[in-house]
């Protein structure tokens, strides 16, 4: 879309952008900080409606003044003048959006203590995978060898009445509807819950998801603002990206990642 961020030229800091300041990819970044995390995700949506936005929508006459008052390029005279304008009407817009809701849970697992509790990432996953299925009406069903599987792993030291109850340093975020409780791994797995929540969507939907372009692309081809604009909010995008501190110490017992120098790893995974 003609955007160009640049990261900062550092050996001891880490960028991350899409959604840098969301509480999901703070969740994530902070336990990342803290040890070696193995992270799974589990996700259910349901989109009822969808609207776009025209190929060449009309500007209000607030913002087409706006861009009018801008200087033609972008210098660093010129500068105040953009990032202004990116603070009052954002970096992008919306060109697609979808209604609905979305239930997502991001569960965080520590390596080095699931290799002492004797399960892998991918079996963790998989059994988090069988007992969201089970809070949302799925049942057993063929899935009853898997269901065998993870009962075994169960009996194993440190376990807890289920994989979501042991394995428990979750971020859950619930879009739409009128129930925000933790509905994928709730307190015994209420099937009900989950389909009250769904009908409540019809009524109560929230945005599920969207696409976006960079508010430059709202001039037109041959307006030299276009390039300074797009310019500007590259700027503007990388000075508030989220960078992550690499110069923390490991926890004990570990030691710093050779292929993340921002990851701390067991000894023998490194």
């Amino acid at each position: 879309m003609g955007l160009e961020v640049k990261m900062k030229p550092s050996t001891h800091a880490q960028v991350e952008l899409a959604g840098s300041h969301s509480k999901l990819a703070e969740f994530s970044t902070d336990k990342s900080q803290q040890d070696k995390y193995s992270f799974t995700s589990h996700e259910v949506s349901c989109k009822y409606y969808q609207f776009r936005v025209t190929q060449n929508p009309p500007l209000t006459s607030e913002f087409t003044q706006a861009l009018m008052n801008l200087p033609e390029d972008y210098t660093h005279g010129s500068r105040l003048e953009y990032h202004q304008l990116i603070d009052t009407y954002g970096t992008h817009y919306l060109s697609q959006l979808r209604l609905g809701g979305r239930v997502r849970d991001v569960t965080a697992v520590r390596v080095c203590e699931a290799a002492l509790d004797g399960v892998t990432a991918d079996e963790i996953k998989d059994c988090l995978s069988l007992e969201a299925s089970v809070s949302i009406g799925g049942g057993k069903g063929k899935a009853q060898a898997a269901f065998k599987q993870c009962e075994e792993q169960q009996k194993k030291k440190n376990f807890k009445h289920s994989f979501h109850e042991t394995y428990s340093e979750r971020h859950t975020e619930v879009t739409g509807g009128q129930n925000h409780a933790d509905l994928l791994f709730s307190e015994g797995q209420d099937a009900e819950a989950f389909s009250s929540w769904m009908e409540s969507l019809k009524e109560s939907p929230d945005l599920v998801s969207y696409s976006l372009h960079p508010i430059h692309m709202l001039l037109d081809q041959d307006d030299p603002k276009r390039e300074a604009l797009g310019q500007a909010v590259s700027e503007y995008i990388t000075e508030r990206a989220l960078w992550r501190n690499c110069t923390q110490s490991c926890p004990p017992g570990t030691q710093r990642s050779a292929h993340d120098p921002c990851s701390c790893v067991c000894p023998e995974d490194s």
